[in-house]
């Protein structure tokens, strides 16, 4: 990474952006600060983001060029390093402080840039035959997705997901509100999508016991149980599918808990409540997930990532996660 990194600064153009996508060894590195960064890229801001994106490490040039001050809080269900020495950040952030900063840079391309990689998105699935998409809009936000695919305009069917950010005062739960449900025949605005947790590459799903690597953390919650309960209502008061990503066995436990506490299996066996990726849903959680008639939509990547599946939870533990077969059963 850092040889990468020395031959990107010494040709590109000075004060332009360099992005690179790492991985869990980079990320896991004591080394892996913007500290880091300032000494290898002086001259550019530098982001490096975690392939699954619930990670990003920026150097000080980075961050102030992003809009974020030294004494920046930490938005709900998000969380920027502080050093210990001097309480200074370290340019590494998590979750909803990460996801903050892929809309800052995203919010840097021009709308003949963005209008661009949108068609060329389109015009690639459209080759490979597919006939419609998911789009979580994330980082666009949903107004500037639909408002691409209108423009560009899209050939197949896209159905455009609310996936609002945070800040120190809470969610944005206005994100995509005003937008029609179907701007075009084409396009369609349902659902809303909240991150729960985050993902084995980082360490950050929540679990019930500590990692295998690393014995004093076992992840976090984004959100409180009381916070999943007013996504709920929510989703019951807007008529709309609520989708929740969650990878860890805490937030599955948590996350079904407060799906028992606001109605039970009377209220959301029919509302197809998703929960994306759904690692988390052990041996144990199956029956309750059933019950409540909750969508799982796996994600086949972590099944991609085995090795390290087994590094960070363990053999056992690892051989209880995603559970294909036995969810179908």
């Amino acid at each position: 990474m850092a040889d990468q990194l020395a031959a990107t600064e010494a040709k590109a153009p000075r004060g332009s952006f360099i992005i690179g996508d790492i991985g869990p060894t980079a990320l896991d590195d004591p080394q892996a600060t913007g500290t880091s960064l300032d000494k290898l890229a002086p001259n550019h801001p530098v982001m490096l983001r975690t392939w699954s994106r619930h990670a990003v490490i920026l150097n000080r040039i980075g961050l102030a060029k992003l809009g974020v001050k030294e004494d920046e809080p930490d938005p709900l269900g998000g969380r920027f390093l502080r050093s210990a020495d001097n309480g200074k950040l370290t340019g590494v952030a998590f979750e909803y402080a990460a996801f903050r900063l892929h809309q800052a840079v995203t919010a840097l391309a021009s709308e003949s840039e963005a209008l661009q990689q949108m068609r060329a998105f389109l015009s690639q699935a459209a080759r490979f035959g597919i006939t419609s998409v998911q789009d979580m809009s994330m980082p666009a936000g949903a107004e500037r997705c639909v408002a691409l695919l209108e423009k560009a305009p899209t050939p197949i069917r896209v159905r455009v997901m609310r996936m609002a950010g945070t800040s120190a005062n809470g969610r944005d739960t206005r994100e995509g509100r005003s937008l029609p449900r179907n701007p075009t025949p084409l396009i369609t605005v349902s659902g809303t999508k909240w991150v729960l947790d985050g993902s084995p590459i980082e360490s950050s799903a929540a679990m019930r016991k500590p990692y295998a690597d690393n014995s004093k953390s076992s992840g976090w919650l984004n959100f409180n149980e009381k916070e999943m309960e007013a996504m709920l209502r929510e989703s019951l008061k807007n008529d709309d599918q609520l989708l929740a990503h969650i990878v860890g066995d805490r937030t599955t436990a948590a996350f079904l808990t407060a799906m028992e506490a606001t109605g039970g299996k009377t209220i959301w066996e029919k509302r197809r409540v998703r929960i994306e990726h759904g690692d988390g849903i052990m041996p144990d959680l199956v029956s309750r997930t059933k019950d409540l008639g909750v969508v799982v939509v796996q994600n086949p990547t972590h099944v991609t990532i085995r090795e390290l599946l087994v590094k960070r939870y363990g053999q056992e533990r690892t051989e209880q996660m995603s559970l294909f077969r036995s969810l179908l059963a």
